[in-house]
């Protein structure tokens, strides 16, 4: 599957990380697979970092029934406190706004897209925040970051 996660539950983290061609599917599988794990906190912060993507294979409709999806899947599991994306190039960030403005719309979780790590370590102050040194721990890429 082109997703994958890692559940830190004394940060109230999720990390997922999306790579080549996703579409709704591989979405939902992933999200039902971290929901079901025994480290799953609900209210956790899922930091989705979309930075690997080579295609969306999704229309607008196929977003639209993910959402639905997902939405069912919290219901039975319990909602992210905030769904953080990370979308660096131009394609991975109109996804990632069309997403976020569904899931709007339908009344989930809060969503924020950012293009950079600097913007997500921002975005996601408060209890379940992330740090320079979370992305170079928790992901492949190391962290546009650099601090003194």
């Amino acid at each position: 599957m082109p997703i994958s996660y890692k559940i830190l539950p004394g940060q109230m983290l999720t990390y997922v990380q999306y790579t080549g061609v996703v579409d709704a599917d591989h979405v939902v599988q992933a999200a039902k697979a971290h929901a079901t794990d025994s480290n799953f906190a609900p209210g956790a912060t899922e930091f989705i970092d979309l930075r690997e993507i080579v295609e969306f294979d999704m229309s607008y409709r196929t977003m639209s029934n993910m959402i639905y999806r997902l939405g069912k899947l919290h219901d039975a599991h319990g909602p992210p406190a905030l769904e953080l994306l990370l979308a660096d190039n131009d394609v991975a960030f109109g996804m990632a706004r069309m997403f976020e403005s569904i899931v709007d719309l339908a009344g989930g979780p809060p969503v924020h897209v950012v293009r950079s790590e600097a913007e997500a370590c921002c975005a996601s102050d408060g209890p379940n925040s992330a740090s320079p040194s979370f992305w170079q721990a928790h992901t492949s890429r190391r962290p546009a970051l650099r601090h003194n």
